[in-house]
């Protein structure tokens, strides 16, 4: 007898993976409820709107809105002569002229005024440094000048010049000369 229910069991096991040729999609059940309810409330609802518009009621709509539209008067216009008009655009012209003329002729650096003691050192230096001029180009250009070692001549203060020395960096130096 046990033998016999060992093989019914193994008998019906290979017949359920065979399939019993009935399937319902994958996550079938899951809106089922919620698709029933929408079914059940939708045919509560009316097959009609309930909304009608009264006969004639395009064709005679046009009519009442115009009759009931008040037609205004013309208003006065004033217009400008075509000199008045001619007469403004000249002295707008006019006056950007005078505006950037004074601005031209009266700006505060003038020509005379332009000196080397009014140029700073900073600005000298940017120009050097942006406009990539050679110590050959700078030599060529100054042949005739008379230098004189007193030019080169300052005198710094003994302390001041130890300070400077032990405020210098020395591995950057080191750096340098490698």
């Amino acid at each position: 007898m046990g033998l016999n229910k060992d093989n019914n069991f193994n008998y019906l096991n290979q017949l359920d993976k065979k399939g019993h040729g009935f399937s319902t999609p994958q996550n079938y059940f899951d809106g089922i409820e919620d698709d029933f309810h929408i079914k059940l409330s939708e045919e509560k609802l009316p097959l009609e709107s309930g909304f009608t518009t009264p006969q004639n009621y395009l064709s005679s709509i046009e009519a009442k809105v115009l009759s009931k539209i008040n037609v205004k008067k013309k208003s006065k216009v004033i217009t400008f002569n075509t000199k008045t008009t001619h007469f403004i655009s000249y002295i707008a012209a006019a006056s950007i002229l005078l505006f950037f003329g004074f601005k031209y002729f009266y700006s505060t650096i003038k020509p005379e005024n332009v000196t080397f003691d009014a140029i700073e050192f900073s600005e000298v230096e940017n120009w050097f440094e942006n406009n990539n001029i050679s110590n050959n180009e700078l030599t060529a250009n100054f042949t005739d000048l008379d230098i004189d070692e007193n030019d080169f001549q300052v005198d710094i203060e003994d302390s001041n010049l130890e300070d400077y020395i032990n405020s210098i960096d020395t591995t950057y130096l080191i750096n340098e000369i490698n």
